[in-house]
């Protein structure tokens, strides 16, 4: 147990920190990523599937960044702004 907690923590500071630096270099919007692992939970697919999103933003789960929950995977993506449709 306390190994699971400890790189929840881990996991958990290293995405608030990617946010923090992606806002720092200008970037603009943020994705989900879903993990290759295990099948991903329905809250992490529902992140995923809005793809991007305003990086001020919370996803739909109400997470600003990945980890969603103990044991998440996931990671995330970050650009200036969008392409050109």
């Amino acid at each position: 147990l306390a190994e699971l907690i400890a790189q929840t923590e881990i996991r958990n500071a290293q995405g608030a920190g990617g946010m923090i630096g992606a806002q720092v270099l200008g970037m603009q919007q943020k994705r989900w990523l879903l993990s290759n692992d295990e099948g991903p939970c329905p809250l992490c697919e529902a992140n995923a599937a809005q793809q991007w999103i305003p990086i001020g933003g919370a996803f739909v789960s109400g997470a600003e960044h990945p980890l969603q929950h103990p044991n998440c995977r996931c990671d995330a993506a970050y650009r200036r702004k969008p392409k050109e449709d």
